[in-house]
């Protein structure tokens, strides 16, 4: 199965080896395209920020999942 849109923004969100803001490589915890310091309690807000958006998607996910697979047995679309 080829990767999704969702599947690029996870693996985006979780890839700390690039600044969370502007996406260029990180060699020290500020970034040298943008200035974004992302050492410290703020780095680590934006960590955790990326991983709950994460989270979201995957429950998203899973409601999806869930629909299609309704869907796919018969049980269609309800009220309609």
């Amino acid at each position: 199965m080829e990767p999704t849109p969702v599947d690029a923004a996870r693996h985006q969100l979780l890839d700390f080896t690039r600044c969370a803001a502007c996406g260029a490589p990180l060699t020290a915890t500020r970034c040298a395209r943008c200035g974004l310091d992302l050492g410290g309690d703020d780095g680590a807000r934006i960590a955790d920020a990326s991983r709950a958006a994460v989270r979201a998607l995957d429950a998203r996910r899973e409601v999806v999942d869930a629909v299609r697979a309704r869907q796919a047995a018969g049980a269609g679309v309800p009220g309609a």
